[in-house]
């Protein structure tokens, strides 16, 4: 029995189905989805550049709760385990809202490569997704600051004209 008192088989049953919400993310591949958005953008004058930077900003934001939901998902599906980051964290018996804060701090923590996030990695599966989150962290960062290094060079387009 897991520490809540319901049976493992619920826990794996609720993550497939939180597996089945990333198939809402095809929506973006949609082509109309692709026109609407450019019409908007082009409506409101925005430059492209600046939507790139809305859409890496969505995407990293997107991708820290995909990334928050995995790690404390792991340590649901292991029964809540006393080596887990989050009995360590003390996040087991405290409300949805705190666990959630705290797995997308920890899990922001460590796509920043700024800490450990809420509590050292102990289990294999804790170092797996640690290493996942630190290097997919680190390539969204860089492509992050490249855009915003774009952006700041398309806003000073005077300058590119002469230089």
């Amino acid at each position: 029995m897991a520490a809540s008192g319901q049976p493992p088989q619920q826990y794996v049953l609720l993550g497939l189905r939180s597996l089945r919400l990333l198939r809402t993310l095809r929506l973006l591949t949609h082509r109309r989805v692709y026109i609407y958005v450019s019409h908007l953008f082009a409506r409101l004058k925005i430059r492209a550049s600046w939507v790139a930077l809305v859409k890496r900003t969505v995407f990293t934001i997107v991708f820290a709760h995909c990334n928050a939901c995995l790690q404390f998902l792991l340590a649901v599906l292991a029964e809540m385990p006393d080596d887990s980051w989050v009995v360590r964290a003390g996040l087991q018996d405290q409300p949805v809202s705190s666990q959630y804060f705290a797995s997308v701090f920890h899990a922001v923590s460590q796509m920043l490569a700024v800490g450990h996030g809420v509590a050292l990695p102990v289990r294999n599966s804790e170092y797996v997704t640690f290493i996942i989150s630190l290097v997919l962290g680190a390539n969204l960062y860089a492509v992050f600051v490249g855009t915003l290094i774009s952006v700041i060079e398309d806003a000073n387009g005077s300058h590119r004209e002469y230089c």
